[in-house]
């Protein structure tokens, strides 16, 4: 059974070029998904750009601080959970 055909309205920021080639895409690769298609595209780009040494740097910088792991000092660890 394939998947239902996608209006792309949830795509729509691609742009009608970039999303009929990225759903022409996906016909073709077993009928994966655009969203699939879509994580890949950005994890391989982000693979790629992350082997920069700076550029790393500042991503891992950037993640400790949305993670709050900056100041370890204020952190509460949790009890262990009970079984």
């Amino acid at each position: 059974m394939s998947r239902r055909l996608s209006t792309g309205a949830t795509f729509k920021w691609l742009g009608d070029e970039l999303l009929a080639d990225l759903t022409d895409y996906c016909a073709c690769h077993g009928d994966m998904s655009v969203a699939w298609a879509i994580r890949k595209a950005v994890r391989d780009y982000l693979n790629h750009e992350l082997n920069d040494m700076q550029k790393k740097a500042a991503f891992l910088e950037a993640r400790r601080g949305r993670l709050g792991l900056e100041g370890q000092e204020k952190v509460t660890p949790l009890p262990p959970r009970k079984s």
